[in-house]
Parts: C-alpha cells; sequence; structure tokens
C-alpha cells in the first residue's frame, strides 16, 4: 500500500521522525528526535506559582499517566523539543530552544505547504509559550496549545519526563511527597473542624460555668476526654496549634501501622490453624493480643 499520509511520507524521508496520533481526535503529530532533548537549572525546582508563559513545567491531563496531583500531570518543556504539525493545509515546526542566559524561547515557523519544510515563509521567537500562534493561525474556540504541541500523548510526555529523572531524580518524588502532604494536612484540619463543631456534645464528664468579669462574658468550661475544653476554644499560637496536628498525625501513623501488623498476624494464625499446630498457634495468639492491646492505647 502506497503511503499518502503527509506524516507517513515525512517519517519515511527522516528516520528521526516518530509519529504519534492524539489522544482526542484523529489528528498527528511528528515529533523531530534528531535534536537531544537537554533539563536546564531552571528545570530542577517545579515552580507551581510561576507565570504559565514563563514556567519549564505545565500542568496537564495525560491521559493513562499516573498524575501528580489531583488532575494533572507535571509536563516538562525542554529545550529541543521540536514537533511539525499540518493546521488548514499549512506545515509548521514548533520548537524549544534556549537563548545565552539559560532562558527558554519557544519558536515556530511557518512553511505553508511546503512537505519538504524547506521554504520557511515565517518565523516568530519568544521567550512566552510560542506567544501570538493562537492569532497567527487564527485559532479560534478551545484549543490547547500544549496539546497541538503533542504535550499531553503519553509516549512523548513519558519521553520527556524520562530526561528530568536522569538529570534532578528525585524532583517528581519530592513534587509527589508534598501534595500528598497538602491533602494529609487539609483533611487533618477538615477533621479537626468537623470534631471542634461537635465537641461539646461529646461524652462529657463536667460543666464548670467560668466566673463573669466585668469585661468578659461568662464562658463553658467542660472536660473531655480528660482535657479541659472551653467554649472560647483554647489559646494556643498557630506554631503550637502546628506541633498538636503533627504530634496527631504521628500518632495515625501509629495506629495504621499496628493495625497492619496485627492483620498479618491474623493472616499468619489462619494458616496455621489450618495446618495445626498448636505451638505456633499459641505464639502468634499471644503476638495478636498483644498487639491488639497496643491498639487500644493508641486509640
Amino acid at each position: 500500500m502506497p503511503l499518502h499520509k503527509w506524516y507517513q511520507i515525512l517519517c519515511q524521508k527522516n528516520s528521526h521522525f516518530e509519529c504519534y496520533q492524539r489522544p482526542y481526535n484523529d489528528s498527528w503529530i511528528i515529533f523531530d528526535k534528531s535534536v537531544l532533548l537537554e533539563a536546564l537549572d531552571i528545570h530542577s525546582e517545579l515552580d507551581t506559582s510561576g507565570s504559565s508563559t514563563t514556567t519549564p513545567y505545565l500542568a496537564l491531563t495525560v491521559h493513562d499517566h499516573p498524575k501528580d496531583n489531583i488532575t494533572s500531570t507535571w509536563v516538562p518543556l525542554l529545550v529541543g523539543y521540536t514537533v511539525i504539525i499540518r493546521w488548514n493545509k499549512k506545515f509548521l515546526r514548533l520548537t524549544i530552544t534556549k537563548d545565552n542566559n539559560n532562558n527558554l524561547v519557544y519558536t515556530y515557523e511557518d512553511y505553508e505547504n511546503d512537505i519538504s519544510l524547506t521554504n520557511c515563509i515565517y518565523k516568530s521567537s519568544q521567550r512566552n509559550f510560542f506567544y501570538g500562534l493562537t492569532n497567527y493561525l487564527n485559532i479560534y474556540g478551545r484549543v490547547s496549545i500544549p496539546a497541538l504541541l503533542g504535550l499531553n500523548i503519553l509516549e512523548i510526555v513519558i519521553q520527556l519526563r524520562n530526561i528530568i529523572n536522569i538529570t534532578f531524580p528525585n524532583l517528581f518524588a519530592q513534587v509527589k511527597k508534598h501534595h500528598n502532604a497538602i491533602i494529609t494536612t487539609n483533611r487533618i484540619k477538615n477533621k479537626m473542624k468537623r470534631k471542634a463543631r461537635s465537641l461539646f456534645s461529646e461524652n462529657l464528664e463536667n460543666d464548670m460555668p467560668t466566673p463573669t468579669t466585668p469585661s468578659t462574658s461568662s464562658t463553658t468550661v467542660n472536660i473531655n476526654s480528660g482535657i479541659l475544653v472551653s467554649s472560647n476554644g483554647l489559646p494556643m499560637t498557630p506554631k503550637s496549634t502546628q506541633a498538636l496536628v503533627c504530634e496527631y498525625a504521628s500518632e495515625l501513623n501509629k495506629k495504621k501501622n499496628v493495625k497492619k501488623k496485627l492483620k498479618r498476624i491474623e493472616n499468619k494464625l489462619t494458616e496455621c490453624k489450618q495446618i495445626e499446630n498448636p505451638f505456633i498457634i499459641t505464639n502468634l495468639q499471644e503476638n495478636k493480643e498483644n498487639i491488639e492491646s497496643k491498639v487500644s492505647n493508641l486509640i
């Protein structure tokens, strides 16, 4: 069968070209691998607060790729990344390079209908992420420039992230750890808010109205789990509150680990009962009771 698709023709002529189909439509893109991908010093930190036009990373939805946060994956913009696309019968080469100060530079070249990619009729280079490309191509509606560049294609994203993993091995792991810490912190804060609302209705041991002074209204002080609780709350500094939350999280982790160990003991106990070894069963039963006691103390 003769080749007739533009991407097939180009890939046959150049062994450095790889073609990929976009995940959400029938269009294709060519990834030019003739230039080595390069990570710069600016890629060593993943600053999520940076401008979307100058950041070396984009948070994108990448089909079938594990997410770095709840909704998206961090995709690095690397020097040397070059793709060839076709838009409204135009052949365009989109490239990421760097200037003398190691700033990322985004370039697009228009070859009109020249499939040989030798006759460039227009070229633009900007430090902002392909600034002006939308207007130049008369793109209207919800067209994503990152998607236009293939930055949401799984195979391409894996290759880009592999360069980062080689150059900065722990970066994505640290980002994942930081994200999980944010989720845990917010979960505990929300749990404490719910606990605060119901505190005075849970197992109260005593009610002790405090004396009224000329400058303050009376407050109610109760005892809950052996702790004095006031209707006005417990005055603590933010750092003290933070220390308390860390201590609470630590106790939760201990409880979780002990429960895991208890589960393993129960599984072994079940296995040993099946082979009816009284000596092993006795030892495991003692371990189980000991761990259950520790869980009760943690609770």
